[in-house]
């Protein structure tokens, strides 16, 4: 897939409904796997925002352990076209300077560092993630919800098949008056069925302790 000729199509910059989506709102903004592995789609967005990050000098940020995510699914039997065509064009858009891969420390699965890192940096900087996960924009929501303190901003996009990235409220209301809902585990609906007034530090246990088992079932799957 070629990004050199990028316009200024509406795809991925505007969200249904007609509002802009700013990538300058955001101090810094996350890509999950599941989004830059739905080829059709991320490519749409992506050939939409290039102008708009290239005038403004700014970079969408792949974590480290999202790329290897993708390279694990590259060489699996579950969707390794899907994977290897992601990797295409990270490194196609890596070369144009508006993607880069930041160093996501420990070795983890790519959900687990995303919440981690949005739990972390949340107080000091306004940060977004776009996924099609919808157990991780669950999470996420959790903490852009929190009480106990105050946040400069925590942006959840759903990445949509049309290349527009809808605010995560928004997506999950349309599944639901759609009847189309993803089903969650039982630990996950006790979790968040959890009133929004609990305290920060157990809602954040929450989140975190959901985000760990999915990382236990990801290395269950890699020792398989």
């Amino acid at each position: 897939m070629s990004y050199q000729k990028c316009g200024s199509g509406r795809a991925g910059a505007h969200l249904t409904g007609g509002q802009p989506f700013v990538v300058t709102d955001y101090d810094a903004v996350m890509l999950d796997a599941c989004a830059i592995m739905e080829n059709e789609a991320f490519e749409a967005f992506m050939r939409s925002v290039i102008p708009k990050l290239r005038a403004a000098g700014r970079k969408l940020y792949v974590p480290q352990a999202v790329m290897k995510e993708i390279i694990y699914h590259a060489g699996a039997n579950k969707c390794p076209v899907k994977a290897r065509r992601a990797l295409e064009d990270l490194r196609e858009l890596q070369r144009m300077g508006v993607i880069e891969v930041m160093d996501s420390g420990d070795p983890m699965q790519g959900d687990y560092y995303l919440v981690r890192a949005v739990a972390a940096y949340r107080f000091e900087m306004r940060i977004a993630v776009i996924t099609r996960d919808a157990k991780l924009m669950e999470d996420l929501l959790s903490l852009s919800r929190a009480r106990s303190a105050r946040t400069p901003g925590v942006g959840v996009y759903r990445l949509e098949d049309d290349g527009t990235c809808v605010p995560a409220q928004r997506s999950q209301m349309r599944r639901r008056e759609q009847g189309t809902q993803p089903q969650v585990r039982n630990h996950d609906t006790k979790v968040s069925a959890q009133p929004q007034s609990t305290p920060e530090g157990t809602e954040t246990q929450g989140i975190v302790r959901r985000s760990l088992d999915r990382l236990r079932e990801f290395m269950d799957m890699l020792g398989a």
